[in-house]
């Protein structure tokens, strides 16, 4: 059985007890107090390696500047011939450490949109 604080109104105590019937009496074995849970205030986590989404409009300069993802635009468009006239609509660039960058390239090819993710 559980009891409650009269003071708190909180149920704070578990009893293990034995009832005999034939003497009515209740014989207490075991008392122990219940852990409340504590309440936590919610936690803003930043990631811990954040990425940078570039548009369409910033696409060209970027390519230009920063040679890995040249080299990933590079490997996509002579992997395989439907993707010789693909338009990249946008990059997402995320370092995840200091020599690996992820490269998440969200492509048009052939009117439909498809992602491919490189590891530089």
């Amino acid at each position: 059985m559980t009891l409650q604080n009269p003071q708190t109104g909180v149920i704070d105590t578990q009893v293990v007890s034995f009832y005999n019937k034939e003497a009515k009496k209740t014989k207490v074995i075991a008392v122990e107090p219940i852990t409340q849970p504590s309440i936590e205030q919610p936690v803003t986590v930043k990631p811990i390696y954040p990425s940078v989404l570039i548009s369409d409009g910033q696409l060209e300069s970027t390519i230009k500047t920063d040679k890995y993802l040249e080299t990933v635009m590079t490997t996509i468009q002579s992997s395989s011939t439907k993707y010789k006239k693909s338009i990249p609509i946008n990059v997402e660039i995320q370092p995840l450490g200091e020599n690996v960058t992820k490269y998440v390239v969200v492509l048009e090819v052939s009117g439909k949109k498809e992602q491919k993710v490189y590891t530089v």
